[in-house]
């Protein structure tokens, strides 16, 4: 018995899902309010509802549209697509016109159920089965597509929201109190004017509250989750009252909405060459500025990188026989190209030598010796006042042969690092006089041989 009531709950609550606001865009029940949902968020939802008891009238008992889907593409428009039944879809648009923060006040014109039937509901259009009788039975019915509106929203410090608005179509009603928020200085039914309102009130996650849609009186409430939002409503609550000849209706809600965020993505292409020009195969690392990585890989000579990010990064090139690359980069909107250019990779480092006299500084000149660690001879080359050498980076010893023989020879050692600057100061050291006498004894004023 229990497993022939589950299949029966779930035919009854899944398609009576969401208040008939989710069939068209933002509202409290059925009456629009005039701000919009949050921009490029898109809600997918169902709804439906179903009759409390039976009347000769009411021969829809239960109603539920297929789909429905809005979207809020800019700050001040909202759209909403509903398919009512399978034959019946319709269009809804919204605008906002002004709103205020401050003040808590907006507005907004719109349009309900743009379709391509005149007499179109929440059951279906004038082709359907089992139409609400209240809605397409009269005989000055005016046509329900493009019902046009204009609201005006007030908030208040309170946590009360206000509601009120004028439109045709679908906000008018023939019964005998429906008949009082009509504007009568317009006899075309197609042209009526009818007054609608709600107000509100949220505590947390709740609102509820009571409105009048220019047919009926509604009275509900929503309960919002993180994406999920469920609501449970009494509509046609004037039907309550005794002489009606409709029922009251439940509507339940859930509707689904989350950002749907069309991503900008920036293209930067990477050109790596060397000096020729030529592409080299090389890894990138690009970081943003807060260090996060946006690309980390291999490029064969050119890479078109597709980022989200805008603004400055570092990149660093590694290449084989070629110098680490690393500098700052700045990352543009839209498409943009930068050429990096790798250096061979260098081995040797420069060597200034400068050869003078060590007494006077005077520039000196004599044949400069170096040899490497091994002892072979890597320079033998006259040196007039300086000179300077590539040499690969390690040890190397030095003689220099002074070019005049007043100046002994001078040796040292010196250590050459990769593309740097080692400076060999060579100061020549001037010989000495020496008289060498043998045997010869100095006295005051006479010498002994």
């Amino acid at each position: 018995m229990m497993m022939k009531r589950v299949p029966l709950l779930i035919a009854i609550l899944v398609p009576l899902i969401v208040f008939p606001e989710f069939n068209r865009t933002t509202s409290f029940i059925d009456t629009p309010v005039g701000f919009l949902s949050p921009q490029n968020q898109i809600r997918i939802g169902l709804n439906g509802s179903f009759s409390i008891g039976t009347s000769d009238h009411e021969n829809h008992p239960i109603d539920f549209d297929y789909l429905n889907i809005s979207y809020t593409f800019l700050p001040t428009l909202e759209v909403a697509f509903t398919a009512y039944t399978l034959k019946n879809y319709v269009i809804a648009a919204k605008y906002l016109v002004y709103s205020d923060s401050q003040s808590g006040l907006d507005i907004s014109i719109g349009v309900d159920d743009i379709t391509y039937t005149g007499n179109v509901s929440p059951v279906g259009g004038n082709d359907s089965i089992g139409q609400w009788d209240d809605d397409l039975s009269y005989p000055d019915d005016p046509a329900e597509n493009l019902s046009l509106y204009a609201v005006l929203t007030k908030k208040t410090p309170q946590n009360i929201v206000l509601n009120i608005g004028l439109g045709r179509g679908r906000f008018i009603g023939y019964g005998p109190r429906s008949q009082w928020f009509h504007l009568p200085f317009l006899e075309n039914p197609n042209l009526l004017i009818g007054l609608f309102g709600s107000i509100y009130f949220t505590t947390g996650p709740v609102s509820y509250g009571f409105e009048f849609d220019g047919r009926d009186f509604n009275i509900g409430l929503k309960y919002k989750m993180e994406a999920f939002t469920l609501g449970f409503a009494f509509t046609k609550v004037e039907q309550f009252l005794p002489g009606g000849e409709w029922r009251p209706r439940v509507a339940f809600g859930l509707t689904y909405g989350v950002p749907l965020i069309f991503k900008k993505f920036n293209n930067l292409v990477l050109l790596i060459v060397d000096e020729k020009g030529s592409p080299v195969n090389s890894s990138v690392s690009i970081k943003d500025a807060a260090g996060n990585v946006i690309y980390e890989g291999p490029v064969d000579g050119i890479y078109e990188l597709k980022t989200e990010y805008t603004g400055p990064a570092s990149i660093r090139i590694e290449a084989k026989n070629y110098e680490v690359y690393s500098s700052k980069l700045e990352i543009p909107e839209g498409r943009s190209r930068e050429k990096i250019t790798l250096e061979p990779y260098v081995l040797e480092g420069t060597v200034n030598v400068r050869v003078f006299d060590l007494k006077d500084n005077r520039l000196g000149n004599g044949v400069i010796v170096i040899t490497d660690a091994n002892g072979k001879e890597v320079i033998n080359q006259q040196v007039i006042g300086k000179a300077t050498f590539k040499l690969k980076q390690g040890e190397y010893n030095v003689k220099v042969h002074p070019g005049s023989k007043k100046y002994y020879e001078w040796s040292g050692k010196f250590t050459v690092k990769r593309k740097q600057t080692t400076n060999l100061e060579v100061g020549l050291v001037r010989k000495k006089f020496k008289l060498i006498l043998h045997k010869i004894e100095f006295e005051t004023g006479k010498a002994i041989i």
